[in-house]
């Protein structure tokens, strides 16, 4: 099995590579990423890359990973969006709930952030019958990446400065 991981030098793409071995995954696991972040460790994501995987995950945004989910309908594998540029109307996996059928599946979106956590407690809670559920979450700025931390840099400022 040949998986690639779209993305490899983001944070969430390190953290899926090590979550692969330390598991044990037997398959030839393929860090890709942009000729900005290329290292000993990664190669470029081109069409080679790609070419004969069985499982592809999207693990960075901007131009490129636009270009890849545009042009997903041709890809020949799965790709499992980790980081929400799919659109909508693509099927919603929460792998903590039961696994993913990936079998005629061409694209899957995880959700961000904590919202696989709240499925999974909420799903366990169905036995005891709740009327109402009311749920709060905080997510990190850094779960919306570059933009989301300069966002909450300039709100933080905005603080200090008495601004809006």
């Amino acid at each position: 099995m040949k998986i690639v991981i779209l993305g490899a030098h983001t944070a969430v793409g390190r953290a899926l590579a090590e979550l692969l071995e330390e598991r044990g995954v037997e398959a030839d696991i393929v860090r890709a990423t942009t000729t900005e972040h290329i290292d000993a460790t990664t190669v470029l994501v081109d069409a080679s890359t790609l070419q004969g995987a069985d499982l592809m995950f999207l693990a960075f945004e901007g131009e490129l990973a636009e270009g890849l989910v545009a042009g997903a309908a041709r890809l020949s594998a799965p790709l499992v969006d980790l980081v929400g540029l799919l659109p909508s109307s693509v099927p919603l996996v929460f792998p903590q709930l039961e696994p993913p059928r990936l079998e005629g599946a061409g694209l899957l979106r995880v959700p961000l952030g904590l919202a696989s956590g709240v499925a999974a407690v909420l799903r366990a809670l169905v036995a005891f019958g709740p009327k109402v559920a009311r749920v709060v979450t905080f997510e990190g700025a850094g779960g919306r990446g570059q933009p989301g931390i300069e966002e909450l840099s300039e709100q933080t400022r905005g603080i200090f400065a008495q601004r809006e």
